[in-house]
This record gives structure tokens, sequence and C-alpha cells, in this order.
């Protein structure tokens, strides 16, 4: 997980050199990079989720130009504020630490005898150092996930095996942001990247990768999990998601397995049950083991047979159909759709109850059955469960 303000605190060394001054409930405010400044015309300058530094050679007392200074860090979504202060800047006005408390910036005070120098050196190695690890997490992932060999048994001692959770049950979860959709992950913001790492917090994120433009977490079953459950987890994250990007967000979940070589089907299974979640009506969030009858179908795996076998079950109606320009095949899906209830089909499809019951005769007649046969309405069921299948699997 990237460095944030609230762990250059923790650090022992950081923690007797800075002094939280303002804006304590920023502290998950994520730094990436450092960038001294001293007038606010450098603010264009400044990247998001950068840490300032300033000592005020150039705006000294200035209360003002000081407020000036933290507005446009908050502008900017920098990281926070560093004033040296004891030189050119005696102390920090108490309204820019109001205003960095309404604002939630991080507002730290460094004393002049302390140097900047070290400070800076210290950050910059301790967030390379933290790009290793989380580096090294991806390419665990992306190995575990994605790759044909099984060569990352190599690199997984027990003891990162426990460090990542890999040493319990895990399961894969896939997400579709459509806003960041389209974009592969080296043309994806770092500064949307690192929201997603926030929102899905620790330590989840550190077995995050982006990769077919999607979002994909290797998900320990942690305490968090157990605790709070997979299901009430995966829809917070979701709302979390699309509140903080304004999308609708689509979520795909695998079945849980013990043992690392089967997280691949995991991952599978996840993007299986997440393009279901996209072609159903009213479905965002879809567990593997929800697809019902849609994984049987994924399962034979053969589409030209599905296909060969609805047109055995439906021939007949369909080429009714066709050569009647009739509606008597989608008439024999909603009412049994509607589990055989007359008042809810005939208010679906807008026509008369004399109309359905003369298209349900014309539907026995034609496909030489009885549909109040078990037998019958099962296959036509399962006929029309494939049609919806097909459906889906199209690109």
């Amino acid at each position: 997980m990237a460095v944030t303000c609230e762990t250059l605190l923790k650090t022992a060394y950081l923690n007797r050199k800075m002094s939280l001054v303002g804006g304590k409930t920023g502290l998950n405010r994520i730094v990436q990079w450092f960038h001294a400044l001293e007038s606010t015309e450098e603010l264009q300058f400044l990247r998001s989720h950068e840490l300032v530094f300033m000592t005020g050679i150039s705006i000294g007392n200035d209360s003002a130009k000081l407020l000036q200074m933290l507005r446009g860090v908050n502008e900017k979504k920098a990281a926070g504020l560093v004033i040296n202060t004891g030189k050119y800047i005696e102390q920090i006005p108490p309204d820019v630490i109001q205003y960095a408390n309404e604002k939630r910036i991080p507002l730290f005070n460094v004393r002049w005898a302390v140097k900047l120098g070290d400070i800076t050196r210290y950050i910059g190695e301790l967030i390379m150092t933290e790009k290793s690890r989380e580096q090294s997490a991806e390419l665990l992932v992306k190995k575990i996930l994605f790759a044909e060999i099984k060569d990352y048994h190599n690199l997984l001692t027990q003891d990162l095996k426990k460090k990542y959770g890999l040493d319990q049950a895990c399961c894969v979860m896939v997400l579709d942001l459509l806003e960041i959709n389209g974009k592969d992950q080296r043309e994806l913001s770092e500064e949307r990247r690192l929201d997603v790492q926030k929102i899905i917090g620790l330590p989840f994120a550190r077995l995050l990768v982006w990769h077919n433009d999607n979002a994909v977490i290797l998900l320990p079953q942690s305490e968090i999990l157990l605790s709070a459950g997979l299901d009430i987890y995966a829809e917070k994250l979701r709302e979390s998601l699309q509140k903080r990007f304004d999308v609708d967000v689509y979520m795909g979940i695998g079945n849980v397995y013990k043992e690392m070589d089967d997280f691949k089907k995991s991952y599978k299974e996840a993007c299986f049950a997440l393009r279901i979640a996209q072609k159903q009506k009213g479905v965002r969030c879809l567990f593997y083991a929800d697809t019902n009858v849609f994984r049987l179908f994924d399962r034979i795996g053969d589409v030209i047979f599905l296909k060969e076998y609805y047109q055995e079950l439906m021939g007949p109606l369909l080429a009714y159909d066709k050569k009647n320009k009739a509606r008597l095949t989608e008439t024999l899906e909603v009412y049994l759709d509607e589990n055989e209830n007359a008042a809810t089909t005939i208010a679906r499809l807008f026509i008369h109850r004399n109309t359905l019951t003369y298209r349900l005769r014309r539907i026995e007649e034609i496909m030489n059955c009885d549909i109040m046969d078990s037998d019958h309405r099962l296959n036509f069921r399962l006929a029309f469960k494939i049609k919806r299948f097909l459906e889906f699997m199209q690109d």
C-alpha cells in the first residue's frame, strides 16, 4: 500500500523531526513524492499526492499568503504541507491551522534547526522501498493468476505467504469500473490507481493488479472477511467505488480455494461471473456460485452444441414465428418466467387473457406437447436458459 501522511508520523525518525499541527483527520492522504515551494506562483507545478515543503523565504510571516498556499495545496490534491518555522516564519498562524482542520489537510511543523534535506531524503527512501514492495506483490499476483508456468512457487517463502495471506484460503474478485475501461495499466492515471487502492484498503490493496482493463484482487479469507462476510465486504466496496468515481461498478467473485494452484481457477470464475453480471438487468455484484445453471453451460464449453441443442428444443416454434411474424416463443418464455401465472404474463405482454389462452394452445399444437407436463416445462426452461447464456457470451 502507498505511503500516507500517517505512515510518516509512525516512523520513529520522522516522528522526532515533524509535528502535526492541523488536519489530523486527513492523515490517510497518500504521499507519492515531495515538492519544495516558496511562492504561490509555483503552485502550478505541483502534482497531486506530493507533500509540500516550504521555508517561507519568499512569504515570511504573511498570514494571507500562507493561507493562499494551503488553499493551493488543497486544490491540487497534494498530500499536505510542511512548514519550516523559526527563521522566516516564526509560527504557523491560527487561521492557517483552522483551514487545515476544516479541509482535512495534514499540516506539519518542522523547526529551523532540523535539516529539511535529511527529512526529504528519508521520505524518498521510504516511498521507493514501498514501491518496490508493491511491485514485488504485483508481480507475484500476476504470476499466480496469469502465468502458464508455476515458477511463482520459487518466489514464495513461508514468511512471504503469511505476509500476504496466501497461506490461507483465497478467492479472486474482478472489478470493472466503466470510466477506467479502455485504458491499460500504463495509461491509467496514477491518482486513479491510488484512489482505488485507498478505497480497497489494507491488507487487500497489496494484492491488487490491473489486467485486461479490470481491477483484479486476490482476497485472502482473513479475519476481516470472515467477521464481516465476503458478500457484505463486496457490496460496501462496490458502493464506495461507485460513489467515488460516479460510474457503474460491476463485480465478479470466484469460489474460495485453499490450494494456491487453484487461485487461477477462481480468477476465471470471477471473470465469468462479472460477464454475467454485466449482461443481467439490475445485477452489479455476482458470485460464481450464484450463476446457477449458467456455470453448467460454461463448463460444457461447447457453444456450437448449445446452439444446436436450443434449435433442437425450440426449432418448430422458432420457424413458425419467423414464417408468420408471430410472438409465440416470447409468449412462452414470459409465461414460464412468470411461473405460469396468467395475470402477470398478460400484464407483461400487454395482451388480453383470451389471447394468451389462444397462444398457449397454438404452442402445444406446434410443439406437440402438453405445457402442463413437468418434463416439457423443464425442457422449455432449459432452452430459454441456454438462449440467455448465448446472449451473455456475445461481445
